[in-house]
């Protein structure tokens, strides 16, 4: 096959793009869906402080070898802009916790946490 050129590569690349938005976009909304139905957006709401990984599976009366799943689960709703993270000061450790993003007022102030 002779070379792409010029506008044949920039419509590939578009056409390329425009399918992986859709894939993408899919992705996000069984996430979301799979969140809803899990319950983590009510456990991160009634929680009275950031909610950490550990928190939120100990919440969800799920197996611990379930927690790296959460994990991908939360950080893909995170980059989606449903939950924001912040940083959790503990005596020792410091820990990422979960916010929604409902309080975006806050977030702009504390300039702490978010991605």
């Amino acid at each position: 096959m002779d070379g792409i050129h010029g506008e044949e590569a920039g419509e590939m690349f578009e056409a390329q793009s425009h399918l992986y938005r859709h894939i993408c976009s899919s992705m996000n909304s069984m996430a979301l869906k799979s969140a809803v139905q899990l319950g983590i957006p009510d456990i991160i709401h009634n929680h009275p402080h950031p909610t950490t990984l550990p928190q939120l599976v100990s919440a969800l009366h799920i197996p611990h070898s379930k927690t790296n799943y959460v994990r991908r689960l939360m950080r893909l709703l995170v980059h989606s802009g449903f939950f924001s993270v912040t940083k959790v000061h503990d005596l020792e450790e410091e820990e990422e916790g979960d916010d929604l993003e409902e309080e975006e007022e806050e977030e702009e102030e504390e300039e702490e946490g978010g991605l």
